[in-house]
């Protein structure tokens, strides 16, 4: 006898976390084990962003997300949150693997109370990424699914860094030289550390878009992790592989300086897109335009304590 009872599918483990709101109370309510009531210091920054298609793309599996804390026990604790991802894996897949990778960052970031902030950073991120390797077992459609990473956090006048994949981050300071803040997890990245291609070899590379490390990648060491003092008018330029794949440091700085952030997003994507497009392309510039004593504005309303906008 045949049997023709339909055959149910796995169930998508991403379905219910796709229908939930981002809902922040439960971290606004948080009591962290250091109990800092406060910042000793506030960072007013401008913000630039922009992500596009491409030329020769159909989707686009790029995203960018930031959270930006109102209470101040958890800008002391956490601080606010800047990020880039690239998803891989095609269509549906890429896009989710982006979106969830970096909502799941973001809720376990500020949800976690690991006094060292670093730390808690870091086990997000493996955290997000142990919920992509679940949802590849276990639905049909995300098998391949992975998701690159930038990420800038910001705590007083300290910024952390925190990079999984061949998307970067660039950064400029006054009098100083532009500099490419992260390494690329990838493959030709590896064969230039072992002397067994040049640069330029790399560039030219067939496997140039391997990546070697990702969200999504099962027993994936964990990401890259620095920290660093800012100061004001430094600039972090959070990019995905669209733009680097055409542009060195030098060339960025140069798409970048003596403009408005909002600006500069724009004509970073444009030049991408003119030189062929060939991959979608996102964008996100931070730049710090004052540095101020928290006792001096943490009694004034929030949109007074900051200059978050594109300029």
């Amino acid at each position: 006898m045949t049997n023709n009872k339909p055959q149910s599918l796995p169930v998508d483990p991403l379905t219910t976390e796709r229908t939930l709101e981002f809902d922040a109370s439960p971290m606004l309510q948080q009591a962290y084990p250091s109990e800092r009531a406060a910042p000793e210091w506030h960072c007013s920054v401008s913000l630039g962003f922009r992500t596009d298609i491409g030329v020769q793309r159909e989707n686009n599996e790029d995203k960018f997300d930031a959270f930006d804390p109102e209470t101040p026990s958890l800008l002391a604790q956490r601080g606010r949150f800047w990020a880039v991802a690239d998803g891989m894996g095609g269509h549906a897949a890429g896009q989710r693997a982006s979106e969830f990778g970096l909502r799941y960052v973001i809720k376990e970031y500020f949800k976690t109370k690991d006094p060292n902030a670093s730390v808690a950073l870091s086990n997000a991120i493996s955290y997000a990424n142990k919920q992509l390797v679940t949802a590849t077992e276990t639905h049909p459609a995300y098998q391949g699914m992975g998701s690159t990473l930038v990420a800038v956090t910001l705590i007083d006048d300290m910024a952390t860094i925190a990079n999984v994949g061949d998307s970067r981050v660039y950064f400029l300071r006054l009098g100083d030289e532009p500099k490419q803040l992260t390494v690329d997890h990838s493959w030709v990245e590896e064969q230039i550390r072992l002397g067994s291609l040049t640069r330029e070899e790399a560039e030219q590379s067939k496997y140039r878009n391997v990546i070697t490390r990702c969200l999504g990648m099962d027993g994936m060491p964990g990401p890259d992790m620095q920290t660093m003092k800012v100061q004001v008018g430094d600039i972090f330029i959070l990019v995905s592989d669209g733009i680097t794949r055409y542009f060195e440091t030098d060339n960025i700085a140069a798409i970048v300086s003596g403009k408005s952030l909002s600006q500069a997003a724009m004509d970073l994507i444009d030049a991408a897109n003119a030189r062929g497009g060939a991959d979608n392309s996102t964008c996100l510039l931070l730049r710090i335009d004052a540095i101020t004593a928290w006792t001096q504005i943490g009694n004034r309303p929030l949109q007074d304590r900051t200059s978050d906008s594109v300029k």
